[in-house]
Formats: C-alpha cells, sequence, structure tokens
C-alpha cells in the first residue's frame, strides 16, 4: 500500500509539472511573446474534439478548474473557435 501511494504522489507531481510547463509556453502564446501560428500549430495535439477532451482537463479541474490554468483554457477556446470557423468555410454540396 505505501508503495502505490508513493507512486501516485510522483504521478501527481510529474502532471502537475507537465501542466505548469504547458501554462508557461502558452503564456508566452496568450501574451503574443512567442509566434501564435507556431504554437497553435505544434500544441494543437493537446485538443481532441472527437473526445470532447483537451490536455489533462479532469486533472485541471480537479486541481480547481480552469482559473488554476487560464493560459490553456484561453488556448482550447482559440482551437474550437478556429475549428469552428473551418467547418463553417466549407462549402456545402445542395
Amino acid at each position: 500500500m505505501r508503495r502505490l501511494q508513493y507512486y501516485i504522489k510522483k504521478l501527481r507531481y510529474s502532471i502537475i509539472q507537465y501542466l505548469n510547463l504547458v501554462e508557461t509556453v502558452l503564456l508566452g502564446w496568450q501574451n503574443g511573446v512567442i509566434d501564435r501560428d507556431v504554437i497553435e500549430q505544434q500544441f494543437s495535439y493537446l485538443y481532441d474534439p472527437t473526445k470532447n477532451k483537451n490536455c489533462l482537463q479532469d486533472f485541471r479541474v480537479a486541481a480547481g478548474s480552469e482559473s488554476n490554468y487560464p493560459s490553456i483554457e484561453a488556448f482550447f477556446l482559440k482551437l474550437e473557435e478556429n475549428r469552428k470557423s473551418k467547418i463553417k468555410s466549407k462549402d456545402y454540396i445542395a
């Protein structure tokens, strides 16, 4: 049982480190310090609309909602907006 608790703590720590790293990069994206188009292309894998999930969403919610990672939340809103605009811009055949 102790070993399990150790690994759970280690996993939790790794997830928080990862989320903090992603938040830092996306903070640069949000403030225009980093090339927005490049970041949107390279980090788009974090968002999967087919499964209605994004970067460790369940862990972010458990950590206290999107207010703890506002740049990640803003990034996903932007990706969703881009996805919807692509759908709307496609020609429909009648």
